[in-house]
């Protein structure tokens, strides 16, 4: 495993002594600084300060600027240094040379260091500052859609954790982020689950035993270890993240952990790009331009930005605010409806019919589901080969118009180009629950379609806008959690009230309100209830996919007790 010569020679300006951290971490910043001015040539820099107010205390920021005359976005950038060392003096050269390579505005942000100011002081900075950037466009005349988030090392690590942290929060959504050798793992010991660790612990500038001594000084406890803003692996919900380009190096002890990173992002849905930059250590995305995985680094990142451009479409107010782009919703539908059905995500990029044994539900089971081209027949092990001896071979159009099919359904997801809140008809008055409130409307009939009680009083339904007239509900709208980051509406409106748009203003505003959130709502309508469609298409839905409800093979049809029942056990 050679490295190049010339790559070695330059990066051991980066190289780690096995010396205490934790007693000559004030050495190193002082040395960086050094180095840093030393190394700053600013003629070449188009830059202004500016600060973030964090509760009481001023987040630093520099502003890199690039040399075109037309910017094409902006990169809210988080440094390396192990969240101990480093600052937007130590990466001057760094910013402006990706101002440059990129075309970006590049916003480097002056977080707080440890262990003075421990986890998670400095994430709460990075926070504030991509917050504000965020929700006021006018401060850099930038949309939403056009920032990305990105950093290295530690600061990788911060990026991927406040893109956690905004969705969880909900008052933003990044629609890109770069994550170049991030720090994502909670464990660099010899047990490890990451060969990198070992592997590349000691003799590659990076090692093992500092990064152990880094990673505790900045948490304040032991607890933080499995805290996912402090370890982004640790989380247990990968969903509704940014499209992501993550490059690790191929001799970094953070190499795996980066991957693996970047795998489970992609299992929960998202859109994720994955590259392992060969002969390259820890630390080299520091170095000039002129070297080559430097150069090679950013031809990934200018195509990762090309590829994700969207300037060509026109997308709703709401869309733009979110940051929730096609690629990522449809990624999370596939996920959810791969659950169910017991396929591959991949499945539904095929052109056909694919079978698939189904033990999710007790047997026996049957459902048929479209999308794209593909048809995708789930079902029970011993129902499966019945399935399969009548519907193989048939196109989609001879498998939806087959009399032991029943019930089917079509699914609708709000149009991105159309999309928007419908304005609220004065006639009534408008009241949104959540949560435990919701349990205010047990025992409220008529509304089954959207709210429900079991016989324990519990109900699926986490959100509800309703409206009333004359102090009665005369219609309302919830929405359910079918997933994560994916919730189901239905609307029940009373006949009387149904002429005005009644139920077409309740979806709206939800799916609204959830989108704002960060949650994707669906609608389902009949393909035999031409109203409920209706709703679907003046509420800014567009069409999805299509999936029975029954069949007369899993006996759920009411049609089962007919002579068709014969030519099934004839099948058998």
């Amino acid at each position: 495993m050679a490295i190049n010569k010339a790559m070695r020679a330059a990066l051991s300006v980066l190289s780690y002594s096995e010396a205490d951290i934790k007693k000559s971490y004030q050495m190193e910043r002082r040395l960086k600084e050094i180095s840093a001015r030393r190394l700053r040539k600013p003629w070449l820099y188009h830059i202004w300060e500016h600060k973030v107010i964090n509760g009481d205390h001023e987040v630093p920021v520099r502003i890199f600027m690039p040399s075109a005359h037309e910017q094409q976005g902006i990169f809210i950038f988080f440094h390396g240094g192990g969240w101990v060392t480093g600052s937007i003096d130590s990466y001057d050269a760094v910013c402006a040379d990706m101002a440059n390579q990129t075309g970006r505005v590049v916003v480097s942000v002056d977080y707080r260091l440890a262990p003075e100011h421990p986890f998670p002081a400095g994430l709460e900075d990075c926070y504030a500052v991509t917050r504000e950037i965020f929700l006021d466009e006018s401060l850099m005349e930038t949309e939403a859609k056009e920032i990305t988030l990105i950093g290295d090392s530690a600061g990788g690590n911060l990026a991927a954790a406040v893109s956690l942290m905004a969705r969880d929060r909900g008052e933003f959504l990044p629609s890109r982020q770069i994550l170049i050798y991030p720090a994502t793992g909670n464990d660099h010991s010899e047990f490890s689950p990451f060969p990198s660790v070992r592997e590349n612990g000691t003799d590659y500038l990076l090692t093992t035993k500092r990064v152990q001594d880094y990673m505790e000084l900045y948490r304040a406890s032991d607890e933080d270890l499995m805290n996912p803003y402090y370890a982004p692996l640790a989380a247990t919900d990968f969903t509704n993240q940014p499209d992501t380009l993550i490059i690790t190096a191929e001799y970094c002890p953070l190499r795996d952990e980066g991957e693996a990173y970047g795998k489970a992002l992609e299992a929960a849905g998202n859109k994720v790009k994955i590259f392992r930059m060969p002969n390259a250590l820890h630390g080299y995305f520091s170095l000039p331009v002129r070297f080559s995985q430097v150069k090679k680094t950013y031809a990934l990142i200018n195509r990762f930005l090309t590829e994700g451009e969207t300037h060509s479409v026109e997308f709703s107010p709401i869309f733009m605010k979110c940051g929730l782009y096609p690629e990522k919703l449809f990624g999370q539908i596939r996920q959810y409806l791969s659950r169910r059905l017991n396929c591959s995500m991949a499945d539904f990029e095929k052109d056909g019919v694919i079978f698939s044994v189904n033990d999710r539900e007790s047997e026996p089971f049957l459902e048929i589901c479209t999308m794209g081209k593909s048809v995708i027949v789930s079902a029970s092990e011993k129902l499966l080969p019945k399935a399969e001896k009548l519907l193989k071979g048939k196109s989609r159009d001879e498998i939806f118009e087959c009399p032991l099919v029943y019930g089917q359904s079509i699914y609708y997801v709000p149009d991105f180009k159309q999309f928007k809140r419908q304005s609220f008809n004065r006639d009534y008055q408008y009241i949104l629950l959540q949560g435990e409130e919701i349990g205010a409307l047990k025992g409220v009939k008529d509304f089954e379609n959207a709210l429900d009680f079991d016989e324990n009083g519990e109900t699926s339904t986490r959100m509800i806008l309703y409206a009333k007239k004359n102090n009665e509900i005369v219609g309302l709208a919830g929405a359910s959690d079918e997933a994560e980051g994916l919730w189901e509406l239905g609307v029940d409106v009373k006949p009387e009230h149904r002429e005005g748009g009644l139920a077409t203003i309740l979806i709206s505003n939800l799916a609204a309100t959830l989108l704002e959130k960060g949650i994707i709502p669906f609608y389902c309508a009949s393909v035999t209830n031409i109203g409920s469609q209706a709703v679907a298409h003046r509420s800014g839905f567009i069409s999805c996919w299509v999936s029975t409800y029954r069949t007369i093979l899993d006996g759920s049809s009411v049609y089962r007790d007919t002579l068709l029942d014969d030519l099934i056990n004839k099948m058998g």
